[in-house]
């Protein structure tokens, strides 16, 4: 059978290489005419890419000692007074048309601040309004200028737009400081780890769906906790009940309700996370829940990869995740979103995604805004 996110996963050297290719562009991009160096980057986006802008600003923190920081799209609002022409806003959205970022970059804009746009259609309203639009050549630009919102009831390829917009992300906060990665490493590390994923997660789901399966959470700390926001995201593309939770907090929280209805996924592509997560598991197990994770050193399947390409390997370990737990539990992959209930979901999400107002005043932000 053709599965269109199989084909997006095995797909996704191929356009890590061609943004590598791109690496000029991006800088000149990033750069333009005469701009200097910025007070801060702010990476903005929703969703997917809300997750790749964190995993970016956290290795651009850790790693380069940078000012680069993510947001949400709508909680741009609450930081709009700390804005500064001197700041940079990266904004992101694959068709060009989601609300809440068309709304940072107003607020962006209004503040002075320098806007870049990432999108996948240069004709969108993003790109119109940003000026500086880098395309990513991620998912067809006609399947994207639909009415109906790309990914729910249209079939379109945006699997692959996570690694490329976080390839993309990394490199715009890297080159505002005049900070130079070595990209083109990626995309080997991310092909040579392909099979190999693919054989462990259809390991992890046989032994997960033999018995009623209530639902998933995705352990992860630091630099790799967005990659379990992601995982989860993936997951419920499928209908197949997942949440994200920092390793620590789950410990003070869902470890109240764990039971044999339960599995854990643990991501620890480093020595920390995985020494915090061996203490753990056994926990985990002695209340039933079935327990399984992405690692490091013996007996793990993750390769030991420098920390510019673990954020990569990961998001392809969680991707195959997503796919053999939906194939396992009997989901449709050549559906979007193969979930139990989409013929309820679909108009609810357009009415949620579509419908929103957008803040056009300060009046809008309440007394907040004016003080």
């Amino acid at each position: 059978m053709n599965e269109p996110i199989v084909n997006q996963i095995r797909d996704q050297p191929r356009l890590l290489r061609e943004l590598c290719g791109r690496e000029g562009e991006v800088e000149s991009w990033v750069k333009g005419a005469g701009k200097s160096t910025p007070r801060r980057v702010w990476l903005v986006g929703c969703g997917d890419m809300f997750f790749a802008a964190s995993a970016a600003a956290l290795h651009l923190q850790l790693c380069h000692a940078l000012d680069v920081r993510a947001m949400r799209s709508m909680d741009l609002r609450w930081c709009r007074q700390t804005l500064l022409p001197q700041d940079w806003v990266v904004a992101a959205s694959v068709s060009g048309r989601t609300p809440r970022t068309l709304e940072a970059l107003r607020l962006a804009r209004r503040s002075g601040a320098r806007v870049l746009a990432i999108s996948d259609d240069p004709a969108a309203p993003l790109a119109r309004e940003a000026g500086e639009v880098l395309i990513l050549g991620s998912a067809p630009v006609q399947l994207l200028r639909q009415g109906i919102y790309p990914g729910y009831a249209t079939q379109v390829p945006q699997t692959r737009t996570f690694l490329a917009a976080l390839q993309v992300f990394l490199a715009a906060g890297a080159h505002a400081f005049d900070v130079r990665l070595c990209l083109n490493e990626i995309p080997e590390r991310v092909e040579r780890f392909l099979d190999p994923a693919e054989q462990a997660a259809m390991k992890i789901a046989a032994q997960w769906c033999n018995a009623p399966l209530a639902r998933v959470t995705v352990l992860a700390s630091g630099p790799t906790y967005p990659l379990a926001q992601y995982a989860a995201a993936k997951c419920l593309e499928y209908a197949v009940p997942a949440h994200a939770q920092c390793i620590e907090e789950f410990n003070h929280l869902e470890m109240f309700v764990e039971d044999e209805r339960s599995a854990v996924l643990a991501l620890a592509p480093d020595s920390q996370s995985l020494q915090r997560w061996e203490e753990l598991r056994g926990s985990y197990r002695l209340l039933g829940s079935r327990c399984a994770e992405w690692s490091i050193g013996e007996g793990g399947v993750l390769p030991a990869v420098e920390p510019l390409c673990r954020p990569f390997v990961v998001a392809v370990a969680v991707q195959w995740t997503a796919v053999a737990l939906a194939r396992a539990l009997g989901r449709d992959l050549t559906r979007w979103v193969g979930g139990v209930r989409t013929g309820e979901i679909h108009p609810l999400s357009q009415r949620n995604v579509r419908g929103s107002r957008i803040c056009d005043s300060a009046d809008d932000f309440g007394d907040d805004a004016r003080t």
